[in-house]
Parts: C-alpha cells; sequence; structure tokens
C-alpha cells in the first residue's frame, strides 16, 4: 500500500565506470512499474535506464549527480502541485506482469521440447530420465501434463522479496 500511495519512489543503484552499462535490473523495478506511481531513478547507464525511460513514469539521473537527484525532485513537486503527472506506456509495463511472463514461459516451452525431442537419446537409462514423460516397465508413455522444475536461488526461502517473486511467477505457469 505504501508503495502505491508514494508521491515518488526511489531507485538509487551504484554508479559504474564510464563505458560499463548495467545489465541488472533490480527487482523492486518492477514492483515501482507496477505501481504507476512516479519514479526517481538515479541509475548509471544500462537496462534499468532504458526499461524505465521506455515505461515513461520516471525521472532519471546518474547515481551520482547530486544536483540532478535534487532538481528532479524539485521537478516531482511541481508535477504533483501542477496535477500533471507523466502518463505510463501502460502496455509497455503490462509485459512485465507476473501472469504476462507466466504466459511468455509457456508460449516457449513447447518449441524447447520439440527441439530436446529432436537431440539423440540420453545414456541415462530410461527409468532415470522423468521430464514431461514417465517411464512404465522401460517403455516411455506421455503424460498429459507437463512438469516443470522451476530453480530459484533464494534458499532457504525466508519469505522476502526475491522468494515472493518466484513464487508469484509459478503461480500463473497452470493458467497456461
Amino acid at each position: 500500500e505504501l508503495v502505491r500511495t508514494a508521491d515518488l519512489l526511489f531507485l538509487p543503484m551504484q554508479d559504474l565506470p564510464p563505458s560499463t552499462n548495467a545489465t541488472i535490473v533490480p527487482g523492486k523495478t518492477y514492483e515501482y512499474l507496477a505501481s504507476g506511481r512516479p519514479i526517481l531513478a538515479a541509475v548509471p547507464k544500462g537496462d534499468v535506464r532504458d526499461i524505465l525511460e521506455r515505461a515513461g513514469t520516471a525521472k532519471i539521473c546518474d547515481p551520482t549527480d547530486v544536483d540532478a537527484i535534487a532538481s528532479r525532485i524539485a521537478e516531482a513537486m511541481d508535477s504533483k502541485a501542477r496535477g500533471g503527472e507523466a502518463e505510463p506506456d501502460a502496455d509497455f509495463i503490462e509485459g512485465f506482469e507476473y501472469s504476462a511472463l507466466a504466459r511468455r514461459v509457456a508460449a516457449f516451452l513447447p518449441e524447447v521440447l520439440e527441439s530436446a525431442r529432436q537431440q539423440p537419446p540420453a545414456t541415462l537409462p530410461i527409468g532415470d530420465r522423468r521430464s514431461s514423460s514417465q517411464a512404465r516397465d522401460g517403455k516411455r508413455v506421455a503424460s498429459s501434463r507437463l512438469r516443470i522444475l522451476y530453480l530459484a536461488y533464494y534458499f532457504p526461502p525466508i519469505g522476502g522479496a526475491g522468494a515472493q517473486r518466484s513464487l508469484k511467477f509459478v503461480h500463473h505457469l497452470p493458467e497456461f
């Protein structure tokens, strides 16, 4: 609730050496985008900056530019006073929702499985290989349901943001 009612959400990142682009996008970026609230992003050049520029709701500056940060805060206060907040690119932002991400993963799974079927058989005994098929009496029997193993690097699951993002994502996979 705090994120959805904030006047300005702050997204800081460390600066990087010149000519280095950041390839990391903090998880909170997506939570902030989903809120539809204005974002003050003190971020280096790279993926997160590109995403925020396209989304249209962020006031962006370099992480070490204190004057620019102060200026963006003043701009946000002025925009709020005028009632003229930026209009987000809703179609672009919608692509980062968990249901949309799950839909994209589900859409390419058949292609991955078909590619795997065209590969030569593995050297493991059939009883040791259980993917989308089950072994019965040494024969492969097609399963009517796709079994997916989702691995996340958050262990043990402490219930933090990373674990919650994984849970929200896999929650939508059965829909597809």
